[in-house]
C-alpha cells in the first residue's frame, strides 16, 4: 500500500481538471471483490450543491474576502505554482474536465492475507464529454515527464495502455510539504537518499473512454474494463451485502462510502489461526486465542460499514451504518447500544446550551454484560477484575461492597450538557462549563461509592474534600494539574453530588452548584420550535441516544479572540493537541501567511452562516445507525 500517497497526489491533479457522466455508476463499474469504496457519483452536482451550503456562502461573503483572498494567494504561491512548474502544466488549462464520478476503491485483487499478495488501490475520474481534453492533458503530462529525464514504462490491459509513473520518496515528501506548508518548519531533510528511495511508489495511469484510471496495479483494472465494455463480470452492485446497504442508504446521497468488513475479519481470522498453530504456547503467560477475543467482543459479527452525506434546501445530512445483524450482535455492539427510550432534553437544559447528549444505556446491565464478556474470553480475566475490585472501600468500611453500592445503583440515563464559555480567555474556551448526570435508584449511595472508587485512580484514594451545600454533600477529588492556554498550569478537580434521581458530576464547581439550586431554565432547549423538526431527520428523540451541538457562541468568542490576537491560535492549539505548553504544531510565521486572523470580520457580520446540529443513534435489525443533520440557518433559507 506504499502507492497510496502517490495515488493521492495524482488524484489531486486529476480533480483540478472539474456536467453528468455517460458511464455506469461506480457500483456497476467496480468488481464484486471490492473491499472499500468512497465516491461522489456526480462531481458536477456535488459542486453545485456545495455552492448552496452555508460554508460556501460564508467564504463568499464580502466581509470574509480579505481573509479568503490572502489564503488563496498563499495556496497559489506555495502549492499550485511549484507543482505546475514541476509538471510543466497549468491547472487553469484543465479546469472543468471532471464532470462525472470521482471514486476511490480498494479491490481484493487476489489478496488473502498471505505474504506476496496485497489488495490494489484504484481511482476513477470521469471526464464525461471532455474526453478529448483529458487525452490532451495526459499527453502533456507524459511529454513533460519524459522531458524532465524521467522514464515511463507501459503495459496493456484489455487493449488499454497504462503508463507507469515512478515517484520517489524524496519527491513525495517535497510535494507533501508544499501541499501542507503549515507543517513545514523549514528544517533540512534528514536521511540518506537510499532510505528515501525505500518509499518509492509506482502509479499506473490510463484513459479508457471518458475515464481517467489511476491505480497501484494495472491488472486490478481488468474486471472494471470488462464491466465498462458491457461484459458480464460480477459487479459490486450485485453483491447482496452491498445491495442491501445501497438500497437503504445511498439512493439520495451525493457522497457515499462502503467497506466490506466481513472480508477483512475473515482474512484476519485465517491469519490468526494459521499463526496460532505455528506459534509455541507460553505457559508463563497464557492468553486466550485472538480469534476467541474477537468473537467475544463481537467483531466476528461485523458485516459492512457504510457512510453517506447529502445537502438539500433545508440542511445538510449524513450518517454512518454499522452492519452487524441483530442475531449476530454480541460483545461491545450489544453491550453499548441503548434501547429505544426517550432521549429528549430535560427541562433544566437551557436553550443556549452549547451541546447536549442523552444516552439511555442500562449501565447496570451493561456492567454485568461486560463482566460476562471478560469471563467468556478467559476466567482469569474475571478473577483479575474481582481481585482489583474486592478491596475497594474496605479500609473506610469493612462491609462496603463496590458491586452492590456502585454498579448495583447505576440507572439507565446519562445526561450531559455544556454552556457557552464564560469569556474569551483561552482557558474558558478550551473548557466550557459542563455537567453530567448519572441516573440511579439510590443517588446518595452511588455518590458515596463513587468516592470510594478513587482508590482505583492514580490518586490512590488520597484526600477527598467534602462540603455542605444547600443540604447536600459535594465531594471534590483532586486531579493532576493541566497546561492552560497561557503557558502555565491550572488545578483541576472532579466535583459531584447526589441530587434528585441522579448523581451530578462536573469539573466546574459553579456549574454543579447552579444545578443543585434547582433553578429552571427560563427558556429550555426542548421548547426550541425547530429542534423537533430537525430531530425527525435523524429518527426522532426516542432512539435511546440523541445529541445537539450549537457552538455559535463559542465560535463568536474564538473569532474575536483570534481577530484581536492572532497568535492566540498557536497557544490554544498547542495545548489542546499536544497537552504540553510551548510545543507548536506548525510554524507561526507560515501560518500568518496562510491564515491571517487579523483580517477576519467581527463575528456579528457572519453570524447568520452558523447554526446547530443534531445527531442520534438507533438499532435496526440489520445494524446500528448513526445519523446527523444540520438545518440551514434561518437567514439563508
Amino acid at each position: 500500500m506504499k502507492s497510496l500517497p502517490c495515488l493521492a497526489l495524482i488524484a489531486a491533479i486529476g480533480l483540478a481538471f472539474n456536467s453528468p457522466a455517460a458511464t455506469p455508476p461506480p457500483e456497476e463499474l467496480l468488481p464484486a471483490d471490492t473491499l472499500l469504496m468512497a465516491t461522489a457519483p456526480n462531481w458536477t452536482q456535488l459542486n453545485a450543491d456545495n455552492q448552496k451550503s452555508a460554508a460556501s456562502a460564508l467564504l463568499a461573503d464580502p466581509a470574509m474576502r480579505p481573509f479568503v483572498e490572502k489564503f488563496k494567494a498563499a495556496w497559489a504561491k506555495d502549492v499550485v505554482a511549484p507543482i505546475e512548474q514541476e509538471l510543466g502544466i497549468r491547472f487553469d488549462d484543465y479546469a472543468g474536465i471532471v464532470s462525472g464520478q470521482v471514486t476511490f476503491a480498494i479491490v481484493q485483487n487476489g489478496w488473502d492475507g498471505r505474504p506476496g499478495r496485497k489488495p490494489a488501490a484504484l481511482i476513477i475520474l470521469d471526464s464525461g464529454d471532455n474526453s478529448k481534453t483529458l487525452t490532451k492533458a495526459l499527453d502533456d503530462l507524459q511529454t513533460k515527464w519524459t522531458e524532465s529525464g524521467k522514464q515511463l514504462k507501459t503495459s496493456e490491459v484489455r487493449g488499454v495502455r497504462f503508463f507507469e509513473y515512478e515517484i520517489k520518496g524524496a519527491d513525495l515528501e517535497k510535494t507533501a510539504k508544499r501541499i501542507f506548508p503549515l507543517l513545514d518548519d523549514g528544517a533540512p531533510d534528514e536521511g540518506t537518499t537510499e532510505k528515501k528511495n525505500l518509499s518509492t511508489g509506482r502509479v499506473h495511469v490510463a484513459q479508457s473512454g471518458s475515464l481517467l484510471l489511476i491505480g497501484s496495479d494495472p491488472k486490478a483494472f481488468e474486471k472494471l474494463l470488462v464491466r465498462q465494455s458491457g461484459g458480464s463480470v460480477p459487479a459490486l452492485a450485485r453483491l447482496p451485502a452491498y445491495e442491501r446497504d445501497h438500497n437503504a442508504l445511498f439512493r439520495d446521497s451525493r457522497v457515499r462510502g462502503w467497506v466490506h468488513l466481513k472480508k477483512f475479519v475473515d482474512i484476519a481470522l485465517e491469519d490468526i489461526r494459521a499463526n496460532a498453530q505455528a506459534a509455541p504456547a507460553n505457559p508463563l503467560m497464557p492468553m486466550p486465542p485472538a480469534d476467541k477475543i474477537m468473537e467475544a467482543f463481537g467483531i466476528t459479527g461485523l458485516r459492512t460499514l457504510a457512510f453517506h452525506a447529502s445537502l438539500k434546501e433545508d440542511g445538510e445530512s449524513g450518517g454512518m451504518f454499522l452492519g452487524v445483524p441483530e442475531q449476530e450482535r454480541a460483545g461491545l455492539f450489544k453491550l453499548l447500544v441503548a434501547g429505544a427510550k426517550d432521549s429528549s432534553p430535560p427541562s433544566f437544559v437551557p436553550e443556549n446550551a452549547a451541546s447536549f447528549s442523552r444516552w439511555r444505556l442500562d449501565a447496570k446491565k451493561a456492567w454485568a454484560d461486560f463482566e460476562a464478556l471478560l469471563n467468556r474470553i478467559s476466567p482469569q480475566f474475571g478473577m483479575t477484575l474481582n481481585f482489583i475490585l474486592a478491596p475497594v472501600g474496605k479500609e473506610q468500611d469493612p462491609n462496603f461492597d463496590i458491586r452492590q453500592s456502585f454498579f448495583g445503583n447505576l440507572g439507565d440515563d446519562i445526561i450531559s450538557y455544556a454552556k457557552p464559555p464564560r469569556s474569551g480567555e483561552l482557558d474558558d474556551i478550551a473548557q466550557p462549563p459542563t455537567l453530567t448526570l448519572i441516573s440511579s435508584p439510590n443517588p446518595a449511595e452511588l455518590a458515596t461509592s463513587l468516592k470510594m472508587l478513587t482508590a482505583l485512580t492514580p490518586l490512590g484514594g488520597g484526600a477527598i474534600e467534602e462540603r455542605e451545600f444547600l443540604g447536600r454533600t459535594i465531594y471534590k477529588v483532586g486531579l493532576p494539574s493541566q497546561p492552560n492556554g497561557n503557558g502555565g498550569f491550572k488545578e483541576l478537580g472532579i466535583h459531584f453530588a447526589a441530587t434528585g434521581n441522579h448523581v451530578a458530576v462536573s469539573l466546574d464547581a459553579p456549574m454543579l452548584e447552579e444545578h443543585l439550586r434547582g433553578v429552571a431554565a427560563s427558556r429550555p432547549l426542548r421548547d426550541n420550535p425547530g429542534l423537533a423538526r430537525a430531530a425527525e431527520r435523524v429518527g426522532g428523540m426516542n432512539s435511546g441516544f440523541f445529541g445537539y451541538d450549537n457552538r455559535t457562541e463559542t465560535l463568536a468568542l474564538l473569532f474575536e479572540t483570534f481577530r484581536k490576537d492572532p497568535d492566540a491560535f498557536e497557544n490554544l492549539t498547542s495545548t489542546q493537541f499536544t497537552g504540553i505548553p510551548g510545543i507548536k504544531l506548525w510554524d507561526a510565521e507560515k501560518r500568518r501567511e496562510w491564515l491571517d486572523f487579523s483580517l477576519l470580520p467581527p463575528f456579528e457580520q457572519v453570524k447568520k452562516y452558523f447554526g446547530y446540529s443534531v445527531f442520534a443513534v438507533r438499532e435496526t435489525p440489520a445494524g446500528i445507525e448513526f445519523n446527523g443533520f444540520t438545518p440551514t440557518p434561518p437567514e439563508l433559507r
